[in-house]
């Protein structure tokens, strides 16, 4: 069972035992509010943090550094969770007993972790514009970069659209317009509200907790007045948009995204229930989608179902020719509807079963995705492991797939056209 330390007003400490690897990953993670005031600034910010610190100013001091460590990786990342922007900062490191002298490395990794976060390069309280807008320019490719990837780009509409004004419908790097704008003295006072109000969890996952580690993040936090720390609230059905739209560029296979509402879905059970609905109607090769829409009536080139359980919406989209638009469309709600009856077999309903959790399982064949596992359910009531989750989702019943079907309601569609149809 996972490990929760307090060590100081809202951070809390996950200490996850796995021997599984020779590496161990120290995770930094800030959760924040969902705004559209502080997105762009608060999505660059862990990039610029990473990118060098006070006593590592420049790349080469930070990749010796890297290098002194047996080759420890840095990685960063900018999420939506619910209500809340979680910017994540992470180090990889070899494990103490496989290093030349039994050198304590982790913590030494560790140190530099804190050296990035707490100890930025900075200039009159502004973090530097050279670090700032090299960042900002790498961070603006991956926005325009976007529309290069079409299925992505069409999944962004359609989230859009259900979403509305809502903050969580912005783009996951942000806005363009408002990404150019961001100033080194914008990303410093970002990052004095990170520190003080962000609520802080910090996992480390790996064959042993080193000896004061906690100590000297607690340490780290002692010199930080911690107020109106973010708290969570409890989960909100949004107020969902209903909308139809089309657009028309220049591609040679069309897109079809439909945005559900998953209705209330609180309880583990219900999230358990919703996850294997949500899996036999478009997850794997047994799925309702899978199998009728693609192979039986051969209506697109590819269709798939995802719940995004913790924000109350699904998202089926799929590869189409033009003229099969509407027909696929017609069949995918058609199935829905097969689901809310019942009428999937019970090899489907057994399959689906056996898919989750060997998927589940595999969270932990690798330290990154096991640490977005436990980032991802850091609001959770209680810590629970995959394997955890695997025996949740084994109670789940044919009943409580058909009861979480008839809470999914259609409410927008997407379509990406080719211009010559």
């Amino acid at each position: 069972m996972p490990e929760i330390t307090k060590l100081a007003h809202g951070v809390e400490g996950l200490f996850v035992e796995n021997s599984r690897f020779n590496t161990t990953l120290v995770s930094f993670n800030f959760y924040l509010p969902l705004m559209h005031e502080t997105y762009e600034e608060n999505a660059l910010l862990p990039y610029v943090l990473s990118s060098c610190s006070e006593e590592y100013d420049n790349f080469r001091k930070l990749n010796i550094k890297l290098g002194n460590l047996y080759g420890a990786t840095l990685s960063t990342s900018n999420s939506k969770m619910m209500d809340y922007q979680c910017l994540n900062i992470a180090i990889s490191v070899i494990n103490d007993q496989y290093t030349l002298d039994g050198e304590g490395v982790v913590n030494e990794a560790a140190k530099l972790l804190a050296s990035l976060i707490f100890n930025p390069a900075l200039e009159n309280e502004s973090f530097r514009e050279t670090d700032v807008n090299r960042e900002k320019l790498q961070m603006l490719d991956r926005i325009k970069g976007e529309i290069n990837d079409k299925r992505g780009f069409a999944r962004a509409k359609a989230v859009s659209m259900l979403f509305g004004d809502d903050p969580y419908g912005v783009s996951r790097y942000g806005e363009e317009m408002k990404m150019e704008k961001v100033t080194g003295y914008d990303l410093y006072n970002a990052w004095e509200r990170m520190l003080r109000t962000a609520f802080i969890r910090v996992n480390v996952i790996g064959a042993k907790l080193p000896n004061g580690l906690w100590n000297a993040v607690s340490s780290a936090f002692s010199a930080i007045k911690r107020d109106n720390v973010t708290e969570f609230k409890g989960f909100n059905t949004p107020a969902f948009k209903t909308e139809e739209k089309t657009d028309y560029m220049s591609v040679s296979q069309g897109k079809l995204v439909m945005g559900f509402s998953l209705g209330e879905v609180k309880a583990e059970r219900d999230t358990a229930a919703t996850t294997v609905m949500a899996d036999i109607f478009g997850g794997g090769p047994y799925s309702r989608l899978f199998t009728n829409v693609r192979e039986k009536m051969s209506l697109c080139y590819y269709c798939a179902c995802q719940a995004v359980k913790n924000k109350g919406f699904m998202l089926v989209d799929s590869g189409v020719e033009a003229e099969n638009s509407e027909k696929a469309k017609k069949e995918i709600l058609n199935q829905l509807e097969i689901m809310k009856k019942g009428e999937f077999t019970d090899d489907e309903f057994s399959a689906s079963i056996i898919g989750i959790c060997d998927s589940v399982k595999s969270l932990e064949d690798s330290l990154s995705t096991l640490n977005a596992f436990y980032t991802s359910r850091a609001f959770d009531s209680s810590v629970s492991s995959p394997s955890e989750l695997t025996k949740l989702i084994k109670q789940v019943t044919r009943e409580d797939v058909v009861k979480a079907a008839n809470n999914v309601t259609p409410l927008v569609t997407y379509m990406l056209l080719p211009e010559d149809k």
